[in-house]
């Protein structure tokens, strides 16, 4: 579990919230969010069994309750509270923590309040920007793409450089996500430039991860293997084991594809150890997927069915269509190696409608020519059992 802040008190502190003060020029109902406030940073007490999500609800309450009187300021202090990990003495920020536990509902619903044309521009830019973040991890792309490109318009409006390469990071993956690779690399590039300009090395590591992503993809081993390699190394210069263990997982996944199956157990292993500390859901789905399927290719079978079982009901429990259908499609083609075909056909058939779903043109190609592959075994076996009945 993470670290709260070690009393509310500093919190509090930092929003310099005085009744005394500030309560003489207010309407009863402003009065009443304010003091809700005060109450849920000083009053609500989770239990020592409390879910991550229930020992941060003080402080979501509050950000709401800030919201609806519009203190924007205060809202966005909240938003941006540090929080540590008592496992790896990694800190990372109350809204992008909810991101890395797996609560997207959560996370959107601050950033949606955020959104109004009242508020800040720099933090519309951060709300816009992580709203294109959490509907790219969601596999809605078609909205991820409407929110980031929102939120690269108004960074060049307000000069938000972070906001600028962010964004374009955002609609990078999110056309990878429709098959757009040309246009991904593009706009990768375009940040990755924005980032090295301005001397951004977290999200110079960030982008750089997904170039080596999107090469793997297209099946350019050697050019993903340099992106992701500096990638690496970047991350660990800025002191960020998030990025350092999704650098180091993708490497697995391409180490696997090149038949180099124990520097890719490494690098999986690695990666599922590191997202189990730092609680990263995302991380842990990925890598069970994907080590689920480094054990399908090394004949592992029941290792396999158990890491993608695992990838399943993780996926589905936070919602992770794109992770969903990987496992889906990846349990349908263990159960076809061990020749178990009516199950292998149903797992590719629900894997083909969880595509269709997202638009994922590359997965709805691998899911119909699993479905038609298996098809095509199946009836070849029938065949064949009713030729040798005949000829007994």
């Amino acid at each position: 579990m993470s670290n709260l802040p070690a009393s509310t008190t500093p919190v509090l502190s930092s929003l310099d919230i005085k009744p005394e003060r500030d309560f003489k020029t207010l309407t009863l109902g402003q009065k009443a969010h304010y003091r809700a406030v005060i109450n849920w940073l000083t009053k609500y007490t989770p239990s020592p069994e409390a879910s991550n999500l229930e020992k941060v609800r003080g402080y979501l309450e509050a950000f709401h309750h800030l919201c609806e009187v519009q203190d924007w300021e205060r809202a966005n202090i909240i938003l941006r509270l540090p929080l540590q990990n008592e496992v790896t003495g990694t800190t990372y920020e109350l809204i992008h923590q909810l991101e890395i536990w797996g609560y997207y509902p959560e996370q959107m619903a601050m950033y949606t309040s955020l959104i109004m044309e009242e508020a800040p521009l720099d933090v519309r830019v951060i709300s816009l920007v992580g709203l294109g973040n959490v509907y790219g991890h969601l596999a809605n792309y078609s909205r991820a793409i409407d929110f980031s490109q929102q939120a690269l318009e108004l960074s060049r409006q307000s000069g938000n450089v972070s906001g600028r390469a962010t964004a374009l990071i955002n609609l990078g993956i999110a056309h990878a996500g429709f098959g757009n690779f040309k246009q991904s690399i593009a706009f990768l590039q375009e940040s990755l430039s924005t980032a090295r300009h301005t001397g951004l090395l977290k999200e110079q590591a960030k982008v750089l991860g997904n170039l080596g992503n999107v090469y793997g993809d297209r099946r350019q081993f050697q050019k993903a293997i340099d992106y992701l390699e500096q990638s690496l190394t970047l991350a660990r210069q800025s002191g960020d084991r998030l990025i350092e263990a999704q650098a180091l997982g993708n490497l697995g996944n391409i180490y696997a594809y090149l038949h180099q199956y124990d520097r890719a157990a490494t690098y999986l292993e690695y990666y599922l150890i590191a997202s189990q500390e730092l609680e990263n859901r995302a991380g842990q789905i990925i890598a069970l997927n994907s080590l689920g399927e480094l054990y399908r290719r090394t004949k592992q079978y029941d290792q396999a069915i158990s890491c993608l079982e695992q990838s399943l009901f993780m996926a589905r429990e936070t919602r992770e269509l794109s992770s969903e259908g990987v496992a889906l499609g990846n349990l349908g083609s263990v159960y076809g190696w061990m020749g178990k075909y009516e199950q292998a056909i149903e797992l590719h058939r629900q894997a083909l409608i969880v595509t269709q779903k997202i638009g994922d043109r590359q997965g709805i190609f691998l899911a119909r020519l699993n479905l038609t592959l298996t098809h095509l075994v199946l009836r070849f076996l029938k065949l064949w059992h009713r030729l040798s009945q005949r000829r007994e």
